[in-house]
């Protein structure tokens, strides 16, 4: 059996756990081509200090994490990982130093594009062939250089 004292130390750990935010899945509202910003609407619910529930707000100005030099549609309706960092991250926005330490803190979110629900038909292909896939029209601004079988079949 617990003591006191132990139960008093898991309680307060798991309920300050429960307020931690690292990741919510997310669809975003809209795009800012100035800015390459992103307004999301995370899913789901939080809990607020008095015990009720109220849905997530829409976070506006959340950067895109995309691979570097890699871009890839971002809309309304594209669905989203947003990934609550652990530090203020307006100064490395705006390229002066850091802010206050807000973890995980709404306001300090990135956008990763493309999560989806359930497996896609180019995701499938990329399994079954061991190779990466694109679904949609690719656009280069650059060289592509081609060794080996260049001929991929199509993905419905």
């Amino acid at each position: 059996m617990r003591s006191e004292m132990t139960q008093a130390i898991a309680d307060y750990v798991s309920s300050a756990m429960a307020e931690i935010g690292v990741a919510l899945p997310g669809t975003v509202m809209a795009y800012d081509s100035a800015t390459g910003r992103v307004n999301v609407k995370p899913f789901g619910s939080m809990q607020k200090p008095d015990g009720t529930t109220m849905e997530y707000p829409i976070i506006t100005g959340v950067p895109i994490c995309q691979p570097g030099g890699i871009a890839a549609p971002v809309q309304a309706g594209t669905s989203c990982l947003l990934v609550f960092c652990d530090i203020d991250i307006s100064g490395w926005l705006s390229g002066k130093s850091g802010g206050a330490a807000l973890r995980h803190s709404l306001s300090n979110a990135v956008c990763i594009p493309g999560l989806e629900r359930t497996s896609t038909a180019a995701q499938n292909l990329a399994n079954a062939k061991g190779c990466a896939c694109i679904s949609g029209n690719l656009y280069v601004n650059g060289s592509i250089t081609c060794t080996g079988n260049c001929n991929a079949p199509n993905i419905d």
